[in-house]
C-alpha cells in the first residue's frame, strides 16, 4: 500500500467559537511530515506552529508552538 503525499501549501478556514484563517505549509519524506502551520484571528492575532505528524493508513499531525503575537499557546494534535 502507497502512502499518500500531503506535500503542498494548504488554505483552509477557522468556523465556530473561533473563526479565521488557516495556512499549512507541508513537506512529506516517505511517512515523515513536517512544516509550518500558520492562524489568523481577528479576535486573539497571529500565531504559528511547527507541524510533525506521521501519514500511513491515516494522517496524524501535532502542532507544536511556534512563534506567537497572540492567540493559543500550546500543543494542538490533529488527526
Amino acid at each position: 500500500m502507497s502512502v499518500p503525499d500531503y506535500t503542498g501549501y494548504w488554505t483552509g478556514k477557522i468556523e465556530g467559537t473561533n473563526q479565521g484563517g488557516l495556512t499549512l505549509n507541508i513537506h512529506q519524506k516517505n511517512e515523515i511530515i513536517t512544516g509550518i502551520a500558520k492562524l489568523s484571528e481577528p479576535a486573539l492575532g497571529e500565531y504559528e506552529y511547527i507541524i510533525q505528524g506521521l501519514s500511513s493508513e491515516n494522517l496524524s499531525l501535532n502542532l507544536i508552538p511556534g512563534r506567537q503575537s497572540g492567540g493559543f499557546n500550546r500543543l494542538l494534535a490533529v488527526s
